[in-house]
């Protein structure tokens, strides 16, 4: 995958965990690895 690429896929799940985080423990570190 291009650095782009996954760029594009990070951010939009970097938000969604930062949201996440306010109710649960953050889950995208694992998946982001």
């Amino acid at each position: 995958m291009s650095q782009q690429g996954l760029e594009a896929l990070l951010r939009p799940k970097s938000i969604a965990v930062i949201g996440a985080s306010n109710e649960a423990p953050p889950r995208g570190l694992p998946d982001d690895a």
